[in-house]
């Protein structure tokens, strides 16, 4: 092909492109909007709202992480009131509003979700018995009725993990995981796992800065265990191993093994596990995800 060939062949694609692409001029119509009318009429939220939103949930997003440091800070600081006042009187923090709502903690409101031999779990449900305060008094009844059960305990650690931080106008409402763990004794030992949504007003004092001004339970559940030699966890890998035949078959061998007998298997990805309550009877279920030749495993 010479080059006016190709030159007229070229010539050719382009027109029909451009007549596929609606770019050949054409007469608008007297009631076809313009385009800058039929996009904002069709697209709304791309046009015009979208920029708005993403610029006004970036700048929450912002202000949530310059946040917080302080409210690691806080939360650092109840954990050790909390730990302290266990034992008796504590210092009260500066970190609270003076009128910072809370509700006690019901303690006739647990109910057993599960009773085995050595372990016993009891989850608490919000009931009516829940008193709310508007004073730093609610703070200390909450701590003092958190830590009850390790009140005499030989060890106790509390920590707090911020899960979701959630940005409104005059505050921030925060998710917390809480987790209180101790030995009671030699042969006992108590924790806990509980679901906090504590919130930080903004420029609630004269100082300008923050004061947590509610803390509310969402959820809560502790288990007491019940151990010999003082040991709190122990490896029953066998005792559960040895219920499933498949288990024994396929996990007992190494990768080593695998490799000579499946000759696709590969020793590379994304394996591990994932813990879920799959059958909604209480209790953790485990899906192991096994390398490619392998069947995952629940």
């Amino acid at each position: 092909m010479n080059s006016s060939l190709r030159l007229q062949f070229g010539l050719a694609l382009f027109i029909l492109a451009a007549a596929l692409c609606g770019c050949s001029p054409k007469k608008e119509a007297k009631d076809s909007p313009k385009n800058d009318q039929w996009r904002h009429s069709i697209y709304p939220i791309t046009a015009k709202a979208l920029p708005d939103f993403i610029a006004e949930e970036t700048k929450k997003q912002t202000e949530a992480e310059n946040e917080t440091p302080v409210f690691k800070e806080h939360l650092r600081q109840f954990a050790e009131y909390i730990s302290e006042a266990r034992k008796g009187d504590a210092p009260f923090p500066a970190i609270f509003n003076r009128d910072v709502e809370t509700y006690s903690l019901d303690r006739s409101a647990f109910a057993s979700s599960f009773m085995g031999e050595r372990i016993r779990v009891a989850r608490w449900r919000k009931s009516d018995n829940d008193r709310r305060r508007l004073d730093e008094v609610g703070v200390k009844h909450l701590a003092s009725q958190l830590t009850e059960p390790w009140k005499d305990a030989e060890t106790f650690r509390i920590e707090f993990k911020i899960s979701k931080v959630e940005t409104k106008a005059a505050y921030f409402d925060v998710d917390i995981l809480a987790e209180m763990n101790g030995r009671i004794d030699a042969e006992q030992g108590r924790s806990a796992t509980g679901l906090w949504k504590i919130r930080w007003h903004k420029n609630k004092r004269s100082d300008g800065q923050l004061r947590i001004s509610s803390i509310r339970l969402t959820g809560h559940e502790e288990i007491v265990s019940y151990v010999e030699n003082g040991r709190l966890m122990e490896d029953c890998a066998a005792s559960i191993l040895r219920r499933d035949e498949k288990l024994i078959e396929e996990l007992g061998h190494g990768m080593d093994q695998w490799l000579q007998q499946l000759p696709g298997a590969e020793i590379l990805g994304h394996n591990g596990l994932s813990i879920g309550d799959v059958n909604r009877d209480g209790l953790d279920d485990i899906y192991v995800c096994q390398p490619h030749g392998l069947p995952n495993l629940l």
